[in-house]
């Protein structure tokens, strides 16, 4: 599969004092490309081994691609290049994996259990910085499942699992985007792989209202951070491990007809999320981000018409507070959807409409304060 993308960006910011005046202007031009080669092949068995049933096969996946970031300064009119804010990356991953399951089931009870193996072979080259990044890694990833049933109403089950999160090549990117002189966004070709492991406990009643107890923890997540300068009064935001990022989570779902034409998916979570990360531009201190908060969100599902060609959705949901690596969330999350289907001629043609955010609240505040850091956006969650 082949991946092209170019883009330009012409931007111009002015500030002006209290009364109106024009205090000071700054341009800048620049044009980007990426081409990107991604390959993939898969072969996978199944078989019965001592009365197991199993899973088997392999996997490769690479990517190919090359980038670039030319800056040119227009403050005099003209397109002046800037070597130092410029720059080309080439990026080349190749992944190798193999995995293997077993399952039973007998009367009341059901497991499977897993492991897959990967090898990871990485270089990203800045060829104007001179940054070269290699990684060479190779990690095993167990899964575990049991299921146990207990009459036609209950069962309870156990999962466990080991997972990666590699980092999107354009995070590695080292050179900068301007979003204006002093605010920039800039890639991290040192990034690692967040490792996973999770853990959890469930109960589901007449397949219908479920209960989950989890604990989800990375280390090396990726996640965006940003950092003023308050000498030179700028802002980046870079692509970083955080130390760890994990969840502790109850949650409950119920899902049925409430009428022949109501349909209900309702999900509830009581949680806690947890983060720890290095503060670059607060002397290297270790700062930990933390929330307990609820999600709610209510789903349904309605049938309009009697002959089911008139169909609609419209769902709620709500949260107080959230935390996305430094940032807080300041003001509750909460919005409505809604979606209305319509069909004709035997379901040959069908209208749809949708609309998102009807109460227009999904711009709100994010806000990274710590230490030495205050800053804000809005963000369209």
């Amino acid at each position: 599969m082949k991946y092209n993308d170019d883009q330009t960006q012409d931007l111009m910011t002015q500030y002006f004092s209290n009364s109106g005046d024009l205090l000071n202007d700054n341009s800048f031009y620049t044009v980007s490309n990426q081409n990107t080669d991604i390959y993939t092949g898969q072969i996978d068995f199944t078989s019965t081994i001592a009365g197991l049933a199993s899973e088997y096969g392999a996997k490769y996946s690479g990517i190919d691609s090359q980038s670039g970031l030319d800056f040119f300064d227009t403050n005099t009119g003209n397109r002046n290049f800037v070597d130092a804010f410029s720059d080309e990356f080439d990026y080349n991953e190749n992944i190798f994996s193999g995995y293997v399951s077993l399952s039973k089931d007998w009367d009341t009870w059901s497991i499977k259990g897993g492991l897959r193996g990967e090898y990871t072979d990485i270089e990203g080259q800045s060829n104007s910085l001179g940054v070269v990044n290699t990684q060479e890694y190779f990690e095993l990833f167990p899964t575990f499942y049991l299921m146990h049933t207990v009459g036609e109403n209950h069962s309870f089950g156990l999962d466990y699992s080991r997972r990666i999160t590699r980092p999107r090549f354009q995070s590695l990117n080292p050179y900068r985007y301007f979003l204006n002189e002093n605010n920039f966004q800039l890639g991290n070709p040192n990034l690692q792989p967040g490792i996973a492991n999770k853990i959890s406990l469930n109960y589901t009643y007449k397949n219908k209202l479920s209960f989950d107890v989890y604990w989800d923890r990375t280390d090396d997540a990726n996640a965006i951070l940003p950092f003023q300068n308050n000498e030179n009064r700028t802002l980046r935001s870079i692509t970083d491990n955080l130390r760890y990022d994990q969840q502790f989570s109850f949650d409950v779902s119920y899902y049925d007809y409430i009428k022949d034409w109501w349909y209900l998916y309702f999900y509830g979570s009581v949680f806690k999320l947890e983060n720890e990360f290095v503060a670059y531009e607060s002397g290297n201190q270790i700062v930990q981000n933390e929330t307990t908060s609820v999600y709610l969100s209510a789903s349904n599902f309605l049938t309009i018409s009697k002959d089911g060609t008139f169909t609609g959705n419209l769902t709620a949901t709500y949260s107080p507070d959230f935390i996305a690596g430094s940032y807080d969330f300041d003001e509750a999350q909460y919005g409505i959807s809604l979606g209305l289907r319509k069909t004709f001629y035997d379901d040959r043609l069908s209208v749809t409409v949708n609309v998102e955010d009807l109460l227009d609240s999904y711009n709100i505040p994010l806000s990274s304060n710590y230490l030495n850091q205050d800053n804000s956006f809005f963000c369209d969650a």
